[in-house]
This record gives structure tokens, sequence and C-alpha cells, in this order.
């Protein structure tokens, strides 16, 4: 052979599988070099050794290449291929040549002998310590040296974990895993895949033993794992409306055969572990089937949801929210099956757990992306508090449980010096395996629009929670003082205002004066004070007497304070002196003023490659929460006016159109099943 190959090499990196171009390599530092078609195996590895890092041992362990594979639509996938001798080198160089053009680069990752020499030396890295971020404001807008602003408080004193049965099995789970990562769903999404061939799981066939063209396998015919042969074998099971039995499935084989096997059809298929080629290949088959299923049914035994998770998946990773329903209908586009609605919420949670980690990564990650969010957007304000993990009577180090976790962005801080002195909380339930609460306040600007300001995630809507929750929101975002709250009046809520002097506790205050401010009738207002802007307003309907301070921007009634807008009773001040009221109209209700609060911008994260290494515990979620009964928990939320009404109305059934049942109890749905069955 004659030519040069480009190489990119990976080393002290990480191999990861299941991507959507099957398997990937990633590195800190790759670099690349130049090799003839001509190089042997050993040159390979003494062409290695001689352009990596000075640290590194002079020994490599092994070579993986990232061999590429083209299937169905002309789409490339990526499979692992070994590179131990010349003859694997000489592999390797066929399918470059075949698919440079797609493909300029080989890609290999290298994995050398324990080190030796000089040691690696980590630099510690504070994560209290971070650049700040010039923020181009007003002379008149002070910007404060925050204090750090990523905290982590550490509880040690916290009983319920330390006694707890499941903690041994929990920690030695956490503890054997392997080092953690950046995992999956943190790296960049390809939505191309939208476009990905009908049957994926065909994607890691070896090079030169695609399908034929009427879909059957064929002896020889290669996959990159006994999981992909699986897969393959069932969509081509669905397609086809037959079933199989499984009669042999080991590590290294997989035997099935028709149904009907001997009994007018001898389909049968058996594939094998190959491990001088490293993958498996199908070692018998015997053609098509000759039968068909007896019945017509909606659905299919095979169609599983781990299947159904493959097949969506490129609709997960473009739109992780898409509806059940949805599923249901590509479902029965792709396969001509209706399924059932739990099997396809089933195949969603797999698929979305695929493409962007299960439960426990997430809580793993958390730490891992707000201390890269404060990199990149510094005066961010983050604190995380943690409980130990024990097993037995010992506690296990580097593993932490989380308990609450407390953020806010800078451009929302920023953003709420221009809003109103208001801002609202509220509280919702997290639905997944782990229970607990999204705690979420929000302001308003001077066109009455929603900014978020900060967010939390805590074991639940308790008095200890909220006060965690609106004592950071206090020390961090609202920073000022007479800024009102509104809240759904949760017990846990007032609870916690109650503990802080922080926040306005004038609701009978406010609520009776809104209500006086509700009455219409005539208002009479008597000069006080001229001079300093003092004034006295009686209200004629009830007699009531309200102080007015034009000076500082005060009222009895409370409105003026609020919503820094004038009251009734000011503006009749104004029209009795002839004052012109607009001057009492706070900035922020000015359309410069309003701009200000959009003006901060959010950083974007960029390539997870590119953040700093997080060096802190491993945080795992709190196994006293995982959720073990099925459904909603049950709501604690104040009902209002229209759920009464909705609770008052009679149940419908939606088939005869009658009150009382349901469509499930109806009778005339009990008579149409009898009358399909005997007919």
């Amino acid at each position: 052979m004659e030519g040069i190959a480009n190489i990119r090499m990976y080393y002290n990196g990480e191999v990861i599988s299941n991507t959507h171009e099957g398997v990937t390599f990633v590195c800190e530092c790759p670099f690349s070099f130049a090799i003839l078609y001509t190089t042997s195996f050993v040159e390979l590895q003494n062409g290695i050794c001689v352009n990596i890092p000075s640290h590194i041992s002079k020994r490599v362990s092994y070579i993986l290449y990232r061999s590429p594979v083209q299937v169905f639509g002309g789409l490339i996938q990526f499979q692992i291929m070994a590179i131990t001798d010349d003859a694997s080198m000489q592999r390797m160089f066929c399918i470059y040549q075949q698919t440079r053009f797609q493909v300029p680069l080989i890609e290999l990752y290298v994995e050398f002998e324990q080190h030796t020499g000089v040691d690696e030396f980590d630099e510690e890295v504070n994560i209290n310590e971070f650049g700040d971020i010039g923020w181009e404001e007003d002379n008149d807008d002070s910007e404060e040296e925050f204090e750090a602003n990523y905290e982590v408080d550490d509880e040690n004193d916290d009983g319920d974990l330390a006694g707890n049965p499941a903690v041994p099995n929990e920690a030695h789970a956490v503890i054997s895993q392997q080092p953690f990562g950046v995992p999956s769903f943190m790296r960049t999404l390809d939505l191309e895949a939208m476009h990905a061939p009908e049957f994926p799981e065909y994607a890691n066939m070896g090079e030169g033993n695609a399908a034929a063209e009427d879909g059957e396998f064929s002896v020889g015919m290669e996959f990159g794992s006994r999981e992909s042969v699986i897969s393959a074998i069932k969509s081509y099971t669905i397609s086809r409306g037959v079933d199989y039995t499984v009669y042999e499935s080991e590590p290294q084989t997989f035997y099935a055969k028709c149904k009907g096997y001997g009994a007018g059809c001898d389909w049968l298929i058996r594939a094998s572990l190959i491990r001088k080629k490293a993958c498996w290949e199908i070692r018998r088959y015997n053609g098509k089937h000759t039968c068909t299923m007896g019945t017509i049914s909606q659905d299919h035994a095979k169609l599983d949801s781990d299947t159904i998770a493959d097949a969506i998946r490129p609709l997960v990773e473009a739109d992780p929210s898409i509806k059940v329903k949805s599923i249901i209908a590509e479902v029965q586009s792709k396969f001509n099956y209706t399924i059932s609605y739990r099997k396809a919420w089933l195949a969603k949670q797999k698929s979305v757990a695929k493409v962007f980690g299960g439960w426990e990564v997430s809580y793993q990650t958390l730490p891992v992306w707000l201390k890269a969010m404060t990199a990149k957007m510094p005066r961010s304000r983050v604190q995380i508090k943690t409980l130990p993990v024990y097993r037995e009577s010992e506690e296990v180090q580097g593993v932490r449980v989380l308990h609450r976790v407390f953020w806010s962005f800078y451009p929302c801080i920023v953003a709420f010096r221009h809003c109103k002195p208001l801002v609202q909380v509220d509280g919702t339930h997290l639905y997944g395996k782990y229970k607990g609460a999204l705690l979420v306040v929000v302001a308003q600007d001077g066109n009455q629009n929603i900014v978020p300001i900060a967010f939390a995630i805590v074991e639940g809507e308790t008095a200890d929670a909220w006060e965690f929750f609106l004592s950071n929101l206090r020390r961090y975002v609202v920073t000022i003082d007479g800024v009102g709250i509104i809240s759904d009046r949760h017990n846990s809520i007032d609870a916690a205002i109650a503990r802080s002097n922080g926040y306005s506790r004038t609701e009978q205050e406010y609520n009776k004066n809104y209500q006086r401010l509700r009455e219409r009738g005539n208002i009479v207002v008597n000069r006080f004070d001229r001079r300093n802007e003092m004034f006295e307003v009686r209200e004629m309907q009830d007699g009531s007497i309200h102080t007015v301070n034009l000076a500082q921007r005060h009222c009895d009634c409370g409105h003026f304070q609020v919503e820094r807008l004038p009251c009734r009773h000011v503006l009749a001040c104004c029209a009795n002196q002839r004052l012109d009221w607009q001057i009492y109209v706070h900035d922020v209700y000015k359309m410069s003023e309003i701009c200000k609060v959009y003006r901060g911008e959010f950083v974007p994260m960029g390539d997870p490659s590119t953040w700093a290494p997080y060096e802190g515990a491993k945080v795992i979620a709190n196994w006293t929460l995982r959720r073990a009964t099925k459904g909603r928990p049950k709501s604690t939320r104040y009902l209002n006016e229209m759920d009464s009404r909705d609770m008052r109305r009679p149940r419908r059934c939606t088939i005869c159109g009658r009150e009382g049942h349901s469509q499930s109890r109806c009778p005339q749905r009990a008579e149409s099943s009898s009358a399909r069955n005997q007919a």
C-alpha cells in the first residue's frame, strides 16, 4: 500500500459507548500525526511513545480504533476495533481508504501502563475563588462585591441517615462504581439523529456485511455487541409479524427459533461471540419464515419498552419533553402496532435515561454543573448542603448525600435591582424517582413581566427548607429592605417568615387596606403641611383618615409603598394641590429601567471537556426520599374557587353522556363488547 493516513490519538481520557455516534473517544489534549500505510504495529507503538509527554510511561498497554461503519441511509456509526498486530493494522487502513471521504482521520485511543518517573501533580482548585465578570452598569448602580459564591455546608449531625439500614448497600454501590466522569447527557446532542436509520440496532454491523436487500440476515454478518444482535432480531421479528422462542441465551451465544418451528416453519438463528474479531457473528441461519401469526394483534410480544426506547431515542434527543401520545403515534407509524400508554411511558423513561443519564447520574452531576456555572458566570450564587454517608458506624469518605441546594444566576440577581420591590414564592413537587420539592421565587418588572430570580431543591415544603431558601434569597438576591412577599400562605412559609425579620409581614394590614381601596366613595383632602408635602385624606363613605407623605412616598393605605405607584389618596392630593402625579411614579416603571432588567446575559456553558475539574465529594440522592408508592403525591395546595366548582361538578360518562359513572363502567361499553364477541 502507498499513501499517508492522518492519525488523531486520545490518551488518559475516556471511551464512551452508546452515544449517538456509537462509540466516542475523549481526552483533554489529543494530538495528531501522520503515518504511512506500510507502517507496522511495532512502528506505530514506537511512534506513539515518541510523541507522548515525558511524564507518561513509554509502554503501550492497548490501542483501540474508532472504526466507522456505514449503515442505512448512508449514515456513519462507530464501533471499537482492537489494534493488536500487523493484520489488524492493515484492516484499519483498508477501512480508512473506503471511508476517508466521510471520516478524514483515523482516531485511536491508547492506554499506557502504570505511570513511572515523575508523579503528576493535580493542583487543588478552590471552588470558592473564581474571577469576576465586568458588568457594564450605570454609575448610580452600586456593584457590591459579594462573599464566596459557591458554598458547601456539610452537616454531620443528622441522625436519620446514620441509622438507616439501607445505608451500607447504598454506600457500597456508590464506592464500587467507576470514577465519575462527565456523563453522556452533558455532551453536545446531535439533532441530526432525527434522520437515524429505521433500525438503529444494525448500526454496529461490520464493514462488508450489510444486510441483504430484502432485510434478511446472512451467515457471517457481524455485530458490535450481544445487545445489537438481539435488538436486530427483535426488529426483524416485529416488522414481519412473526415471533420466536429463545433456546439458548449465554454470554457468548444467542440461539432462537420460530415459535412455529417444527410445525411448518424452520426459521432459526444462532449468533456467537468471535473473540479474535472482537465482534458477534451470525453462525447459522435458515432463511425466511414460512409462517405467519395466527391472529392479528394490536401489540407484539417482542415490541417491549427496551426496543421502543431505542427506536424513539432520536426523538427524545431532539425533544426530551415529548408527549407519551406522540410516542404511541410514532410507534404506530414505524412498527404498525398500537402499544399501551404504560409501555410507551416506560420506553420514554428508559430512552431519557440512556440519552441524559439516570436519576443517580443526575444527582452526581449537579455539583459539577453548578461549579462550572459559577465559573462561567461569576457572582452567581450557589449553596449546597450535604449529609454524611455511614457504613455501619464508619463514615464513608468521598461520598455525600444531597440535602438542599440553592442557586441564583448573576443576570437574575442584577435584574431584581430594577424590578418592583415585591417577590412571589412557591414550590412544586418533584415527580421523579425521588421525592422532594423545587422552590422558586419570581419578581416583576415595571411592565408586569415575570422574572425568575432564584431556585432551590429541598427535601420538601418544610419550615426548615423554606427558611434555608428565604435566608439565602435575602442574603444574596433581595438585599434591600421593605420588600413585600406573596405566597400561598402555606404553614411552612409562614413559619419560615416568622423566623426572619427580612420581609414585610403586613398581610392583615394590606388586606384591610386593599378592601378599602376597592370601595368606591368620595375623598376629601385636608391640607396638613403643604411645605413638607404632608396631607390628610378622608374617605367620606366610612370616615377613615389616611396620612399621605409625598416627600417620603408614603400612604397609610400601603399601596403607594408596595406598588411604587400613586394610590387614589395620592392622586387626590395631587389634584387638590395641582401637582403633577407622574413625578411620584417610581423609575421602575420607566422603559429605561425595564430594559436594564434584561441587560444581563447568560454565558454559554461550552463543552464539558473545557470545564475545570471537579474535585469535591461525589453527591448521591437521599435514598430515604425514594418514592415507593405509585402515583403523584397528595397535593397540599390551597384550593381556590375554581377548584371547588370543579369538585362539585358530577361525573359524566364520555360514551353515553350520562352522569354518575365514567366510561370504564358504562353499560353501553359492556353491551358493545359483548356484541363484538358474539360476532
